[in-house]
């Protein structure tokens, strides 16, 4: 109960915590949102993308430039040495001569003039009599602020008739952005009112009169100004200098942001003195939309642009080019608005949060960047394809900003959890220490304690496993569906697992770790692994066993779920009666999480007892034959003799009987060993034993082989071993001992290493192992002893019984010259 209210206790805290970090995330995107962008980082993306946004030029449009050329040779024809601007009135009124015999549709004058000409009077007259034969030609209008006008916006008109003989007045005010850039216009300004006047910019102008449009109603591109704004405009009414009631504020009207095609310099230019001199014809003027305005160096605007830079500026001229072929073409951008700009910036933010709740550290990265790209795609595919520009930097600031702070906060919570469990697993019971020698700050000393209690609890998972390893019976743990998910040797030796996986291995070449891979049993269902022995045994029990109907009802299918319980069952490979009981697997948690299946033999102290009565028996029998032998032959001179070798014969036959008793009954203690050391120690009491003249230090151990075992068993195997051995090669040369290791794929595909000790005995003839070698072959048996056994059989029997339960093997291997044993264990 206590560690379920833990439990809600953290989930509520963890909970609050997202749900602070999820608002905290919004408000912030929504708040910069409100800002209508970041400035200087949101116009550098709105350029970015107008980079990417260029279009072909349309080819209806022609600028002729007042350049340096044609200064220099206006200069040269007046005899000067500079030239000379203003130019006589007089050169404008040829130039659209010019044009107008070239067949221009429209021509735009980018040369403001609002005073006459004061040197010839008559300028102004013929160049109002030009405009008013070569229409339609568009003049441009200025504004500007009076000294003390308070906010008053002052219109300048061409001077004299000229404002008059044009087809249209039109503005060419420019937005510069803060950073200098222009981005946007108004195609309509002015002022309402009675005396006012609302103008239309220079490109709608020209635009207006090539599509006949003038004095009718028609779309007009662009965002208006708010209808509260209009309306209170027209309100704030005042006299103006003139004396006529006209709207004091200045109208500002369908705005848009320019939409650029390319750099300064693409669209088609003509000098000026190359059209007045007549050497650009009507092949390149005629229908086309012209527009007269300086180029060269300080004369006229340059303004920079998003696509140009500051060493590249553009000509205002060719600003109103764009502004036109943008008309011309129907290709218009508008700024989004700000609810616009506050949805584009929550989406991101919004598909950022699951990720961030359901996503690896790695692959949050992954999809923040992700994200952050799709952002930036959008953009441009909004300015591309739906016309609008959307600025980014909110969302892409607060995707920026959440990575960190979320990483931050789960490292923070995740080491507030483990140290909280540490703390509450040394309190409770004890297992765990506090490591010796700590250092650093308080997050490197967490570390440290973080790393002594994952060893700790290492060292104690394989004290479980070694346990679990030491029962004489199968035991299974399964998780709650089933799936086994650890297995002891005894398990893996009835499910054929073959050759077994070792309980206690040898130990790794780094390190003290011991080995536990995954075995072909923990790769099984437990419904899989109980099918393949026990299923016949409980189909017969169906109808009797409400548990082997259960579970039988498991293994048929994956939704029924597993029961508590236990029931006899005969094994359908050996027949050996077996008792199967399965309990659930408790944690703290107070709710089955597995369940534990363990599987006792129910015959094994029966064959405990029958072989201790066949080893009584043979006993009492063969000691009977002995003792009638020895009475038939007191006279005998042999007698001594006979006698001697009888009982050492009955000795050795009891012996064995005894070894093999005591490899299959007893209880191994595990404990770390170097078994080429042992093995060694071994040969050296055989020497002792039979006075063999060995110089045993001259046999080097160039490898150890560690292993986990039973000393005194395992010693008493090699003992065994070593006998036979010497018995069979007649003990002439000295033996030789070495360890090899060699490498194959075990169980799931993986490199299993394992280690292989030989001892050699160099003979001249094989002989006496050919009459020995079938004792080596015959198998262990499983249930009852047979009735006839030679001793060394059973001594063989009793050394493959303890290597098998050490999880190893041994056999024995001949050649022309030699005889010799192999011992291999899995690493």
């Amino acid at each position: 109960m206590l560690w379920q209210m833990q439990q809600y206790w953290r989930r509520q805290r963890a909970r609050r915590h997202w749900m602070i970090f999820v608002a905290g995330l919004l408000v912030l995107t929504i708040g910069l949102s409100l800002m209508n962008g970041l400035g200087r980082v949101d116009r550098l993306l709105a350029d970015l993308s107008a980079r990417l946004d260029g279009r072909r030029v349309s080819s209806d449009i022609v600028i002729v430039a007042i350049d340096d050329d044609s200064i220099a040779e206006f200069a040269k024809s007046a005899g000067l040495g500079f030239g000379r601007w203003p130019w006589p009135r007089q050169t404008h009124a040829v130039l659209l001569s010019r044009l107008h015999e070239a067949g221009a549709k429209v021509v735009g004058l980018d040369i403001f003039m609002p005073e006459e000409e004061r040197m010839d009077p008559l300028a102004d007259t013929v160049l109002a009599s030009s405009i008013r034969q070569n229409n339609p030609v568009v003049l441009p209008i200025s504004t500007y602020q009076p000294a003390g006008g308070d906010g008053w916006i002052e219109v300048l008109k061409p001077a004299g008739e000229l404002a008059d003989s044009a087809e249209q007045l039109a503005h060419i005010n420019l937005i510069p952005d803060p950073d200098g850039i222009a981005r946007s216009i108004n195609l309509r300004e002015g002022r309402d009112g009675a005396a006012g006047g609302i103008w239309n910019h220079m490109a709608l102008a020209m635009w207006e009169l090539g599509q006949q449009k003038k004095g009718q109603q028609y779309l007009i591109p662009g965002v208006r100004a708010s209808r509260n704004v209009i309306d209170a405009i027209k309100k704030l009414e005042s006299e103006g200098p003139d004396g006529h009631v006209i709207g004091r504020e200045w109208l500002q009207d369908y705005h848009m942001l320019i939409p650029y095609a390319g750099p300064p310099g693409s669209y088609q230019r003509y000098s000026y003195i190359d059209v007045y001199e007549g050497k650009v014809g009507a092949e390149q003027l005629s229908g086309k939309y012209v527009l007269v305005g300086g180029t060269a160096l300080g004369l006229g605007d340059t303004f920079a642009t998003p696509m140009s830079s500051t060493d590249a500026l553009m000509p205002g001229v060719e600003i109103i080019a764009n502004v036109l072929d943008g008309l011309l073409q129907n290709v218009h951008r508008y700024p989004a608005p700000l609810w616009g700009n506050i949805i584009f910036n929550l989406i991101p933010v919004l598909l950022a949060i699951p990720l961030f709740y359901l996503g690896q550290p790695r692959t949050v990265l992954s999809g923040i960047v992700l994200l952050m790209l799709l952002d930036l795609i959008c953009m441009w595919l909004l300015r591309r394809f739906a016309s609008v520009q959307v600025l980014p930097a909110a969302s892409l600031v607060c995707l920026m900003l959440a990575y960190p702070l979320w990483s931050w906060r789960r490292l923070e919570l995740a080491m507030q959890q483990i140290m909280a469990e540490f703390s509450r697993m040394r309190r409770e019971n004890g297992f765990f220490r506090d490591p010796q020698h700590v250092y650093g700050d308080r997050l490197e000393r967490n570390l440290q304690a973080f790393e002594s209690a994952a060893w700790q609890l290492r060292e104690l998972q394989q004290m479980v496993r070694q346990s679990l390893d030491e029962l004489p019976y199968v035991m299974l743990v399964t998780d709650a569906s089933g799936q086994v998910i650890l297995s002891n040797t005894e398990a893996r030796r009835l499910f054929r697992v073959n050759p077994p996986l070792p309980t206690m291995a040898f130990e790794p070449a780094l390190g003290g770790e011991e080995f536990f891979g995954d075995t072909e049993v923990q790769a099984h269902h437990l419904s899989a692994l109980l099918s393949s022995h026990f299923l016949r045994s409980l189909l017969q029990q169906y109808e009797q066993s409400a548990y082997a109907k259960a579970l039988i009802d498991f293994m048929a299918e994956d939704s029924s779920v597993l029961q508590a319980g236990w029931v006899e069952v005969n094994d359908g490979k050996t027949g050996a009666p077996y008792l199967l009981k399965i309990v659930p697997r408790v944690m703290t948690i107070e709710r089955s999480q597995g369940w534990l299946v363990t599987l006792v033999n129910l015959s094994g102290g029966q064959r405990s007892e029958i072989q201790r009565d066949q080893v009584l028996r043979y006993l009492q029998e063969n000691v009977c034959e002995q003792l009638i032998g020895l009475e038939k032959n007191t006279e005998s001179h042999r007698c001594e003799k006979w006698v001697r070798q009888s009982l050492a014969d009955l000795v050795m036959q009891v012996r064995g009987f005894l070894d093999f008793e005591y490899a299959q009954t007893s209880i191994y203690i595990s404990e770390k060993l170097d078994l080429s050391e042992l093995l060694l120690h071994e040969l050296a009491r055989v020497c002792a034993e039979q006075d063999l003249p060995w110089d045993l230090s001259q046999i080097p151990l160039t490898e150890s082989l560690m292993m986990k075992g039973d000393p005194q068993i395992l010693s008493k195997a090699l003992h065994t071993v070593v006998s036979l051995l010497v018995r069979i090669s007649g003990g002439g040369k000295m033996p030789v001992i070495k360890v090899k290791q060699r490498q194959d794929f075990g169980a799931a595909q993986k490199m299993v290493r394992h280690k292989q000790v030989y001892l050699i005995f160099p003979v001249t003839d094989i002989s006496a192992y050919e009459q020995k070698k079938h004792i080596f072959k015959q198998p262990v048996p499983q249930e009852t002893l047979p009735a006839e056994i030679e001793p060394e059989t059973l001594q063989w029997w009793a050394v493959n019984v303890t290597m098998t339960r050490h999880a190893g093997t041994v056999r024995v291997e001949q050649t022309e010259r030699s005889i010799g044993v192999m011992i291999e264990f899995m690493v």
